[in-house]
């Protein structure tokens, strides 16, 4: 029956296979952050990031990453009749994705062939992934600026954001040459930018009803 695992015949006609999900990889992060905050009117965050990865070939296993946001509540430094709060911001920061794959930069070996010899189904191994010594961090560098601001007792509010960013070196599986094991490597960059724009009003804040009303538009492009 079903249950009877020796009454398979998948290895004796060549169609069995074994093998393991098991695997292991390694992940070291260095995490320094600073944070100014000066007569909550003036704002400063900065980060910086120190990672390293089993998963990335050998010259390129480390990886640095800053990054800083910087604020400004400008209604603290103007007096303007209806405006409650007007707050402009802007951040740059750097990342790093490491690829999914745990041995995407080694070379691996693996069963490409079967032969039937002596009674038996007997595998023949092969080069099944090329090395890639070179694969490094793909890199997102990202750019924004927003503006954030409510008039009449807050009960109309607006934020635009603006948004642009590159992502360096796209990890994709590649062959070099026909018949030749494919590699994981950093291969094309792709720039995005784009905008949002939320408009919020308070129609009714009172004990019995809270009722507001909002709009948003905003627009992305990749390239």
């Amino acid at each position: 029956g079903y249950n009877n695992i020796g009454a398979a015949l998948d290895f004796d006609n060549g169609s069995g296979d074994v093998f393991s999900e098991a695997h292991s990889n390694k992940l070291e992060a260095f995490v320094g952050s600073l944070m100014l905050d000066f007569r909550d009117t003036y704002f400063l965050s900065t980060t910086i990031r120190h990672d390293g990865s089993s998963r990335l070939g050998s010259n390129y296993k480390r990886g640095t990453f800053p990054g800083a946001s910087a604020a400004v509540i400008l209604s603290n430094l103007i007096d303007v009749r209806g405006l409650d709060m007007l707050k402009v911001r802007t951040g740059y920061g750097i990342s790093g994705n490491q690829p999914e794959q745990p041995y995407a930069s080694v070379g691996r070996w693996g069963v490409v062939n079967l032969t039937y010899q002596d009674g038996l189904y007997k595998p023949a191994y092969g080069l099944i992934q090329s090395a890639n010594p070179d694969l490094r961090w793909e890199e997102k560098k990202e750019f924004n600026f927003g503006v954030d601001v409510s008039l009449v007792g807050s009960r109309l509010s607006a934020s635009y954001n603006y948004f642009a960013n590159t992502v360096g070196g796209l990890i994709l599986n590649v062959s070099d040459y026909p018949n030749v094991p494919s590699k994981w490597a950093n291969i094309i960059d792709m720039k995005g930018r784009g905008f949002e724009l939320d408009l919020t009003y308070v129609a009714k804040d009172s004990p019995g009803l809270f009722w507001t009303t909002g709009f948003n538009i905003s627009r992305a492009r990749t390239e």
